[in-house]
Formats: structure tokens, C-alpha cells, sequence
């Protein structure tokens, strides 16, 4: 079986087979799957790649078509699926493109972590010469990042842009990469 030359040239920059695929599909949204990376770039960190918003067709995508990954320091495969869910439950009614904020219900995406909202934006942490994935008669594939951020960071970067993720980032260049437990507060 032939792989699509998409996953051909993510194995090949990694330099491995990936060991994790999975696929989601939110109701009215297209098959997202992920393509996980454990221990990439570095020990430590769990790189998942986004595939199948690429095979949609949308009009304003004139200079490439999206695809999205996440970097971060937890093992728990329920954000790789968080992540492939918002993709496809906002794919239909959004461009995708990069100073997009998306997010969805009122619960934890993973239990005791406080998110349930990704940014997407410019591509960081792989150190690649390039983000853009040629592929034979089609648009090339752009890869942006999308990045988990707190109910409080979606609220402000909503109120104020999205240069306030960014300074965030410039501030502390693994804020989006470290995944971080709910705070628990105790009165005595």
C-alpha cells in the first residue's frame, strides 16, 4: 500500500516511521487524523501532525493548503485527539489559517488540564529549514502550529490580538510546549 507523499515526507524529515495514527471526526466536520512522534524533537516532547485538511477544497486557499501540529511535553494521547477534534468540528465554517483561535465546550479537554482552546499560528520548536510541503499537481502544504492556550489567553488575545500570544511566546519560547495541571486551591 502506498502512503500519500504528505506522511512520505513527514517520516522522512523526522527520520523514523511514526509510532501513532488516529482519526477523529466531529459531527458536520471532515476526518482529521493525527500522526503522533514520541520523543521529537527531543526526549521529552510528543509531536502530533494534523492530516486531512489539506484534502478539503476551499476557495480562499490560493497559495497552499493548511495543515497543523502540536509539540508538547505530555504523553497523554487525549490532547492529540483534542487537537484533531477542533480541526474538524471548525474546519467547515473557519479558513484555518494562522491568528485563528478556536475552542469548544465548557469542560476540560482533558481532564485536570485547563484547556479546551488552541491557537493556530507560525510554526515553532522543529527547527525545520522549511514548513512547506510540495506535493505533485496540488497547492502546497503550509504547516502552521497550533498551540494550547487557557481560557484567561483565549480571552485576551481575543480582546486584544493575537500579538498578546506572541509576546507570550518572546517572553517564555516553551510557554505553548509545556502543558501544565489545574491549579488546586485548599481552604483550611
Amino acid at each position: 500500500m502506498q502512503r500519500a507523499p504528505y506522511v512520505e515526507e513527514l517520516t522522512r524529515r523526522v527520520g523514523r516511521e511514526p509510532d501513532h495514527f488516529n482519526q477523529i471526526e466531529a459531527e458536520g466536520g471532515p476526518s482529521i487524523g493525527f500522526i503522533g512522534f514520541d520523543h521529537y524533537p527531543r526526549k521529552g516532547h510528543f509531536t502530533y501532525f494534523s492530516h486531512g485538511l489539506h484534502l478539503m477544497l476551499k476557495p480562499e486557499w490560493v497559495a497552499g493548503r493548511p495543515e497543523y501540529f502540536i509539540t508538547i511535553d505530555n504523553p497523554n494521547r487525549e490532547f492529540a485527539l483534542f487537537f484533531a477534534y477542533l480541526l474538524s468540528a471548525f474546519a467547515p465554517e473557519k479558513i484555518m489559517g494562522w491568528n485563528t483561535l478556536i475552542g469548544a465546550g465548557e469542560e476540560d479537554a482533558v481532564k485536570g488540564h485547563p484547556y479546551r482552546r488552541i491557537a493556530l499560528g507560525p510554526p515553532a520548536y522543529l527547527d525545520w529549514d522549511s514548513y512547506r510541503i510540495e506535493e505533485p499537481n496540488e497547492l502546497p502544504i503550509n504547516l502552521g502550529m497550533a498551540y494550547f492556550i487557557s481560557d484567561e489567553d483565549f480571552e485576551k488575545a481575543a480582546a486584544t490580538g493575537f500579538g498578546y500570544l506572541e509576546q507570550k511566546m518572546q517572553d517564555d519560547p516553551d510557554y505553548w510546549r509545556k502543558i501544565k495541571k489545574r491549579s488546586r486551591f485548599r481552604f483550611f
